[in-house]
């Protein structure tokens, strides 16, 4: 029962994690607040929250891109933010108007 308990944690928390697996926050770096794509400034912290969300304390970190052209980058930017500080949920403001998958 004990092995069928851990295997069972061990499972929700692995698919969990599955919706990032498969994004790429390859040329991405993390300094300071700030987002580089290839050493170029992309996104800047703009904004930290703590709430208390479904019965625990949560901070919301929120990232603002400087140029709607890096909507594309959003997915990987979240991805980084979230593998350097897993506690966190990150949210990037993109351009309500742009497709960011393009």
């Amino acid at each position: 029962m004990k092995k069928l308990i851990i295997l069972f944690t061990l499972v929700i928390t692995i698919t969990s994690c599955s919706e990032l697996r498969h994004i790429s926050s390859d040329g991405l770096t993390y300094e300071n607040g700030s987002v580089y794509y290839k050493g170029i400034v992309v996104a800047k912290l703009s904004g930290v929250e703590v709430a208390y969300d479904n019965r625990k304390l949560v901070t919301e970190a929120t990232f603002k891109l400087t140029s709607s052209e890096y909507n594309h980058l959003a997915y990987g930017i979240i991805k980084l933010v979230s593998d350097k500080n897993p506690k966190w949920e990150v949210e990037v403001e993109i351009n309500p108007y742009a497709n960011i998958l393009k």
